[in-house]
């Protein structure tokens, strides 16, 4: 491994000899020859002197890394984000598509660069290990800590790269460093395609590309705004150097030996065969994170990471997993455990990693699965239906997006003389033909419609309202509307003797409110269950009780159900569980209709 420099340039110039053609030197050695194409010319070192790429002209480069440094996530150890701007039109403005926001990890204006430089790693803002004997040289003239500082330079993108080597290495003991070599550029990120922006960004005006980002007068001025700090930036010549020219008439500077459009990001995981992969694990009734609930990855019988949840606001995702074997093939199981919430280890997940199907995960990705998000209740002898439901708020296509979750009381109750004394209470279906998912009391009582608040079910005995009707026991717990903090339903059903309280079949429904409903609902979202539409927001209900997992649905692309790839024909319902007593189904069948007796209605009376 050797550290690319610090000069801000791709060449030594050679002062002494003269020499027309210094820009075709590396600039920093051992660094330069890990490049094949390096090698002696006259008397100095320079790019390809016998004419031919695809020979080498030195024997090192096969096992030697040549690293430069890349910048901050957010410019700086303190955080502060700010702009990388390239001028790439040459008008001396800002314009749209210039802006080379901080998480792309451009090199900073210090590295040295150039086609000798092989990969790039984290070197700005690198809080290591510093000496702790007193004084050493940083500590005495630039005030760097002993045992721990702030650090910039390609040494320190070095030592990324020697420990990333390493860590492969211990994968295969028997791998030659070439072989490592191969491995680490292999897997790395390309920046000509670096997070889907293309960073080979290069501001053509620049003359002389060896002192550019030393030209005070033009690049490396930071701009910091007070007043909107999306507006700060630091200009730069290039993002990665390149030899591709846009064609217009201002011609591009850069010479072969200073192109780094084959460059690699280090990407460790990549290189390990692992991946990373995210979830949201939340509390059903508050959706907040489960605090102190134990995940856990297994693949096959093997666990393979485990964590226990954090309620962390600054943390976008509750779960995280590292350093996950990549495993074609291999079964995958999620896991959660948390007392008073499960018994034991639950699987809430499992998927099987087939490589070549689209949305699975790649090596040195980090992934979130559609369906592995969980809201776990609390666990007692009720049942609990839980809807969960993805929502990307970085997505316009799907933020925000309203689910609901409907339950169908078994249609024979309640009895028809429930209190034995000659009295006849209707039986269902009880709102005309259609049973709304909020009011499930029947017509007359005094309950009955939408009221935002009792009209949500109970599941306590009729008489502490002094009624003499038999009550739903169930319980609608609450109806989010579309707040992105929590994209979840669910309802309970008392039991009686382990059973639900009525015997028959209960039925839970999903919807995605796109239509006017008897009940006063309204919205305007469709697609939400359309398999195949971009506003698809991949449900799946899950049935608990006594904190076990005792069934999931999912509405998934193995439905092979036409009316779930109907593209929001009025309002699209999708049939996911149904209860009775203790055989639980569920089910991949979707309709297009609101009410019964209409054509694809799946409603069930």
């Amino acid at each position: 491994m050797a550290a690319a420099g610090n000069d801000a340039r791709s060449a030594i110039m050679d002062w002494a000899h003269g020499d027309p053609d210094w820009r075709n030197h590396p600039a920093f050695y051992p660094a330069g020859w890990a490049d094949m194409n390096v090698g002696w010319d006259r008397n100095w070192v320079a790019y390809n002197p016998d004419g031919d790429e695809n020979l080498a002209d030195n024997t090192l480069y096969h096992g030697l890394i040549s690293v430069g440094a890349a910048r901050h996530e957010y410019g700086h150890e303190d955080r502060s984000e700010f702009w990388l701007w390239v001028d790439t039109d040459e008008d001396d403005e800002m314009d749209g598509g210039e802006n080379y926001n901080f998480y792309l990890n451009c090199p900073t204006w210090f590295s040295n660069f150039g086609r000798w430089v092989n990969m790039v790693a984290p070197g700005q803002g690198i809080y290591s290990t510093t000496p702790v004997s007193y004084p050493f040289v940083m500590n005495f003239f630039e005030g760097v800590d002993a045992g721990y500082g702030w650090l910039d330079g390609t040494s320190q993108a070095a030592a990324f790269v020697a420990g990333g080597a390493a860590r492969v290495w211990s994968l295969n003991a028997a791998q030659t460093n070439a072989q490592i070599k191969s491995v680490l550029i292999e897997t790395g990120f390309d920046p000509a395609d670096f997070y889907g922006k293309n960073q080979l960004a290069v501001d053509e005006s620049v003359t002389e590309p060896w002192k550019a980002e030393w030209d005070d007068n033009k690049y490396n001025w930071f701009v910091k705004d007070e007043w909107n700090p999306n507006d700060d930036y630091v200009r730069a010549p290039y993002c990665y150097p390149t030899t591709v020219d846009d064609g217009d008439p201002t011609i591009n500077p850069f010479s072969a030996a200073e192109d780094m459009s084959a460059v690699r990001y280090l990407n460790i995981a990549a290189a390990m065969n692992r991946f990373r992969i995210y979830a949201h694990l939340r509390e059903a009734l508050s959706g907040t994170p489960l605090d102190g609930a134990t995940v856990q990855l297994k693949l096959g019988a093997k666990i393979v990471d485990r964590m226990v949840v954090k309620a962390d606001r600054d943390r976008w995702f509750s779960v995280i997993l590292n350093n996950i074997p990549y495993q074609g093939g291999g079964v995958y199981q999620y896991q959660v455990s948390r007392k008073g919430y499960t018994a034991g280890f639950q699987t809430f997940y499992a998927f099987t990693l087939n490589a070549s199907a689209p949305g699975m995960p790649v090596p040195g990705d980090g992934w979130w699965a559609a369906y592995a998000d969980v809201s776990v209740p609390q666990a007692n002898k009720n049942l609990h239906a839980v809807l969960d439901w993805t929502a990307k708020p970085w997505d316009p296509e799907i933020r925000g997006a309203n689910l609901d979750l409907f339950l169908w009381l078994p249609d024979n109750w309640p009895p028809a003389d429930p209190n034995g004394d000659g009295g006849v209470v209707n039986r269902g279906p009880f709102f005309g033909n259609y049973q709304p998912a909020y009011d499930i009391y029947p017509p007359g009582h005094p309950n009955e419609g939408w009221d935002g608040n009792l009209g949500e079910g109970s599941l306590l005995d009729a008489f502490l309202f002094g009624e003499t009707w038999d009550m739903p026991y169930a319980q609608h717990n609450f109806d989010r509307w579309g707040d992105d903090r929590l994209p979840a339903e669910s309802i309970t059903i008392r039991t009686k003797s382990g059973l639900p309280w009525y015997p028959g079949t209960y039925t839970f429904m999903v919807t995605d409110y796109s239509s006017s409903y008897p009940d006063g609902g309204f919205g305007n979202e469709p697609n939400r269950l359309d398999i195949d539409s971009g506003q698809f927001v991949y449900p799946v209900v899950r049935l608990w009780s006594g904190g076990k997992l005792l069934k999931t649905a999912e509405l998934n692309s193995e439905s092979t159900d036409p009316n779930c790839y109907d593209e929001g024909v009025n309002a699209d319902f999708w049939k996911a569980l149904t209860v009775n007593g203790i055989t639980y189904s569920a089910f991949q069948d979707c309709g297009t209709a609101e009410l019964p007796g209409e054509g694809s209605s799946i409603l069930p009376y």
